[in-house]
């Protein structure tokens, strides 16, 4: 279904936001994609947020997206929604702006990614193939972790570890880092080892909550003068900085940490938004002569399947043009450097986008996804707006 292409949708839309009245062939315009919820509620629920995003983008896709998830929840139960898209499209921004707007409608929610599952960089170099020291493609996740991680979610345990991928670690190749970040009040128990704290448990709110099996890499702590082997406890004050106490002395920790950590959730959720480059992407039925790095993929999807199968729907984002990818990883990095982070060089760049285009070609991998009935799929164009909607669910 086409997006009525006027220069006046906006203009309308700030109309009806001030309480103007629309007359009935605009407001159908307005509905563009008929996603089956009110109008009214949904420009009620425009008013009641502010988020530093395009309006028209808002109206067309987060809104009326985040209403459907509403919709299709059951008290009591998780919700998992599954968004697929390419380089850039902007699902993780989609991701994360849907949780401010779930908690208006009343239901918490946690946006993950599946690049927060990435194998650390130390892993990755060890896995013995050359192809797979970079970030991407299957194989280099922890599929385990992030199969712990849903199934503590679906569970609505109390304490959920989210594991966090530092995008600007390693010159933009990226780490998954061990450290978390503590609420206010929480305490580390751990030991001195080697310049590094290998940490056992955490205490927050009465309990003692074990950390993940396989947290990541540790970080480098500065120098302490205690010795190794030296059991402590690093702990958050209520200014926010950080102590370490040993022995009943403690001293403060400048700590050097990560742009992002492990985030502790303290109670269950009603939704999660899973989003990544390959989500709900399955093992072809049919073997086409694929290259070499398309192959070990292709293969190494199957071990993606028991993830799989805790998304309860689907959302496809594909691109006006292929070549917006590179445009907007491009910005993207320009935009890390900009902000002293760390980020891939100019002529990494294209080769990092080719890199995922190469390991599943999305002719073949991705297009029987959108050809496919049941998932919602979303063309957007060089602005992130969303010019074409087909294969609604139900």
């Amino acid at each position: 279904m086409k997006l009525f292409s006027s220069k006046h949708r906006e203009q309308w839309l700030t109309l009806a936001l001030a309480g103007e009245a629309l007359e009935q062939p605009q407001w159908d315009i307005l509905n563009w994609g008929n996603w089956g919820d009110s109008l009214q509620q949904r420009l009620t629920l425009l008013r009641s947020i502010d988020l530093p995003i395009d309006p028209l983008i808002l109206w067309d896709l987060w809104l009326p997206f985040a209403r459907e998830i509403a919709r299709k929840h059951s008290p009591g139960q998780v919700f998992c929604q599954g968004i697929l898209g390419p380089q850039g499209s902007g699902k993780s921004t989609l991701a994360n702006g849907l949780v401010p707007i779930l908690a208006q409608l009343g239901l918490r929610a946690v946006a993950l990614s599946l690049d927060d599952f990435y194998l650390t960089w130390a892993e990755r170099q060890d896995t013995g193939d050359s192809e797979l020291i970079y970030r991407g493609p299957p194989g280099t996740h922890d599929v385990d972790l992030a199969v712990y991680t849903l199934e503590s979610l679906k569970k609505q345990q109390r304490f959920t570890w989210i594991p966090r991928f530092d995008k600007s670690a390693h010159a933009g190749q990226g780490e998954r880092w061990a450290w978390p970040q503590l609420p206010k009040g929480a305490v580390l128990v751990g030991r001195i080892v080697e310049d590094h704290l290998a940490i056992y448990l955490c205490l927050w709110q009465g309990q003692r909550i074990p950390l993940p099996e396989k947290p990541g890499e540790p970080l480098l702590l500065p120098k302490t003068g205690l010795p190794e082997g030296t059991f402590v406890r690093i702990q958050v004050k209520q200014s926010g900085e950080l102590e370490i106490v040993s022995r009943g002395q403690s001293s403060p920790l400048a700590l050097d940490l990560p742009p992002t950590a492990w985030e502790l959730l303290g109670q269950p959720v009603d939704v999660v938004l899973l989003e990544g480059w390959f989500v709900g992407v399955k093992p072809l039925p049919t073997h086409p002569k694929l290259s070499d790095l398309a192959h070990r993929s292709h293969q190494r999807l199957a071990n993606y399947l028991p993830l799989w199968k805790y998304l309860d729907q689907l959302l496809i984002l594909q691109l006006e043009h292929p070549g917006l990818s590179l445009v907007w990883r491009t910005e993207a990095e320009q935009q890390r450097r900009l902000t002293g982070l760390g980020a891939m060089a100019d002529e990494q760049i294209a080769q990092f986008v080719d890199y995922f285009e190469r390991a599943l070609p999305s002719e073949l991998f991705i297009k029987p996804l959108i050809e496919g009935a049941g998932y919602r799929v979303i063309t957007i164009n060089r602005d992130h707006l969303p010019i074409d909607l087909t294969n609604c669910t139900d």
